[in-house]
């Protein structure tokens, strides 16, 4: 599709300005914006023979959240 074709689609879209700007400039991040969506998705996948890792597994041993170290005297 030439741009000219692309920027006269646009245009004849019923949507509002931000969400005109962003299909305009073709940036993903502030149409997402513009309709209210999330900042970032993840998708996560685990094969069928793994686990998920508890949030609290890879942090070295006294550091987990909601504990504090003791004061050494």
């Amino acid at each position: 599709m030439s741009s000219e074709t692309y920027a006269a689609e646009v245009a004849a879209l019923q949507i509002d300005e931000a969400q005109r700007e962003a299909l305009t400039l073709r940036d993903v991040a502030m149409l997402s914006e513009a309709m209210g969506g999330r900042a970032a998705m993840m998708c996560m996948i685990w094969a069928p023979d793994q686990e998920p890792a508890r949030e609290d597994e890879n942090l070295p041993d006294g550091d987990e959240q909601g504990e504090e170290e003791s004061p050494q005297e």
